[in-house]
């Protein structure tokens, strides 16, 4: 019996290990890491940037290199190379064995790459199918690692824009039916599969809200319909309406101008709201109140003297139909006069400088309650008057002053009238008046009239004078000849009078006339002897 040891392979792993220890102290000489030991015993160099492999997969390969070359002697000398290896000794060889005994395992054959599934595969939609909903692709089958392309259809006709695997479904859609075609393309190979086609697209419901009616319900005035807030922002709006029920021709805007056809009338209004994507919907209004007549009236007139002091009128003029009620209302710049509610009205202080109106309302059933308004008139202030008097003696051929006082507020415009026993005197219009015999026995007055702009005209008249008289004394009617009612002549140089009758009366020119030969004697003179 032939016996072998298996040497070479304890031999292979000593000099594998000798050369890691000699890898390990190159790698210590040029600078390099410690050493580690791994869990399993063997010892591994980490190398950073100097290019070593670990030790361990070094004593790795060593061993591998140490076991093939057992296998190689072994089949060499007859021996069992796997023995000696594992460190089992020397075996027996049996008889008759040899080189033909050991059989190298065979390398095994590369499994073959499995072939690529055809490109295949089937389209479909899911999602709601109603307007602002989103439509998703689904695709089902062998599109594995394919590049996939996508156009929506709304019928047949494609999309534009629409080539993303969802689509939001839009108002155009509405109705209609639609598709996605999925194109694939893989390597060579390419393919083109569609959807079943989905829809009808359905619309949105639209919430209509309850219209409302703004505006008098009477004949003449504009009504407007208010839609009110509708389930959506953006409706579009369409209105009809309706008389007792009934549409009113032509009557389609939002608002109505009511005539004498819609007197006694009951009016309501439909709105119709449209949007795209949504049903159309609509509503109708609560009925109007019935539609009043309106009063042909004109506006009053103010009638009278306008200035403080004065009653004024209100002329109402001529309503038709005539109202069954009219009621009054004085107004002070426009706002109610407490208390002045009848058709008369005397103005007062608190007038002055204002403007006055008066408002007439008149009321009848079926009929609009109607209030007209008078033009209005300016309230002239009042001039503040100054005390008048006259000043002078009230005898015939004397000057009478007429003094006018302070007026106010300056300037102030006056004019002078002289009376004669109350009664205006012709051309007495100065600020002075001489007397005349006329006036004999009668009293004499002055009245004084003050104007300004803005401001009522005002007049003052002055106390009366006692009766007129002759003066005692007064100056002669001309050169050589006295008043009838003053016929006694005076001298003022020989201060000596004559009388009438006397013989030195007509050749003497008087200085001064005296009435009464007292009046003479009074006033110094002595008579004539003649």
């Amino acid at each position: 019996m032939h016996q072998s040891v298996a040497r070479p392979a304890s031999w292979q792993r000593l000099i594998s290990l000798s050369t890691a220890a000699a890898l390990l102290l190159t790698g210590l000489a040029v600078g390099g890491t410690a050493p580690a030991v791994a869990d399993d015993g063997a010892t591994t160099v980490f190398e950073s940037g100097n290019g070593f492999a670990p030790v361990e997969e070094t004593l790795a390969d060593a061993e591998v290199d140490a076991q093939a070359g057992a296998h190689a002697q072994g089949a060499a000398d007859g021996t069992d190379a796997d023995a000696g290896v594992n460190g089992q000794g020397d075996s027996d060889t049996p008889e008759g064995g040899g080189d033909d005994d050991v059989t190298p395992e065979p390398e095994p054959e590369p499994e073959p790459e499995p072939e690529p599934e055809p490109l295949e595969f089937t389209v479909s939609v899911t999602g709601e199918v109603r307007f602002g909903s989103t439509l998703t692709t689904a695709v089902d089958g062998a599109a594995h690692g394919a590049r996939l392309s996508y156009q929506w259809f709304r019928g047949t006709a494609a999309i534009p824009g629409a080539t993303g695997a969802s689509y939001v479904l839009q108002a155009a859609d509405v109705g209609q039916r639609l598709k996605v075609r999925v194109s694939g393309v893989r390597g060579d190979a390419s393919i083109v599969r569609d959807s079943p086609a989905v829809g009808p697209v359905q619309a949105l419901k639209l919430t209509a809200a309850k219209p409302s009616i703004s505006g008098k319900a009477a004949v003449g005035s504009t009504l407007t319909a208010k839609p009110g807030k509708w389930g959506a922002t953006g409706v579009g709006f369409t209105y009809q309406w309706y008389r007792n029920g009934s549409a009113i021709s032509g009557a389609k805007k939002a608002t109505l101008k009511l005539g004498s056809a819609d007197a006694g009338k009951t009016i309501t209004v439909k709105v119709t709201g449209k949007k795209a994507g949504y049903t159309t919907a609509s509503a109708t209004s609560a009925k109007t109140a019935k539609v009043l007549r309106v009063f042909s009236a004109p506006a009053p007139k103010i009638g009278g003297s306008v200035k403080v002091g004065s009653t004024v009128s209100a002329s109402v003029g001529t309503w038709k139909p005539k109202a069954s009620t009219v009621k009054y209302q004085w107004n002070r710049d426009g706002k109610a006069i407490r208390g002045a509610t009848k058709a008369k009205y005397k103005i007062t202080s608190a007038d002055a400088g204002r403007k006055l109106t008066v408002s007439v309302r008149g009321s009848k059933s079926g009929y609009v309650t109607t209030t007209k308004t008078s033009a209005s008139k300016s309230v002239p202030r009042v001039l503040k008057t100054g005390k008048v008097s006259v000043s002078g003696a009230a005898k015939i051929g004397s000057t009478l002053r007429a003094n006018a006082g302070t007026w106010s507020p300056k300037p102030v415009k006056l004019k002078y009238q002289w009376k004669r026993s109350g009664k205006n005197i012709s051309g007495a219009t100065k600020s002075t008046y001489r007397v005349a015999a006329g006036d004999r026995g009668h009293r004499i007055s002055v009245t004084v009239t003050g104007s300004k702009s803005g401001y009522t005209t005002a007049s003052k008249t002055s106390s009366q004078t006692g009766k007129v008289s002759y003066p005692s004394r007064t100056k002669p009617s001309s050169a050589w000849n006295c008043p009838t009612w003053a016929p006694i002549k005076g001298n003022a140089n020989s201060m000596i009078y004559h009388v009438p009758g006397g013989a030195y009366y007509s050749r003497t020119k008087p200085e001064e006339c005296f009435t009464t030969e007292s009046a003479a004697r009074q006033a110094g003179y002595r008579a004539s002897k003649r």
